[in-house]
């Protein structure tokens, strides 16, 4: 295995340790925390992106790279 890899690797690998540590003990403090719903007009930009970046590359791939940051940043707005 290449030295970059499992240098990547190694770090996701400790994150993933960090993160499940992290949880468990909050545990306590996230276990009282209300969940509210989402509306579904407010996940509809994020749809569009994930649909955007999905396709419109294969349509026009030369007008996305350039245009990427001000759809993202439109559709961040909407929200």
């Amino acid at each position: 295995m290449k030295p970059e890899v499992r240098k990547s690797l190694t770090v996701v690998i400790l994150l993933g340790v960090a993160l499940f540590g992290l949880f468990n003990f909050f545990e306590h403090t996230i276990e009282n925390v209300e969940i509210k719903p989402v509306d579904g007009w407010s996940v509809i930009p994020f749809v569009l992106l994930l649909a955007s970046i999905a396709f419109v590359p294969f349509i026009n791939r030369h007008w996305w790279e350039h245009n990427y940051p001000k759809v993202s940043y439109a559709l961040g707005a909407l929200v």
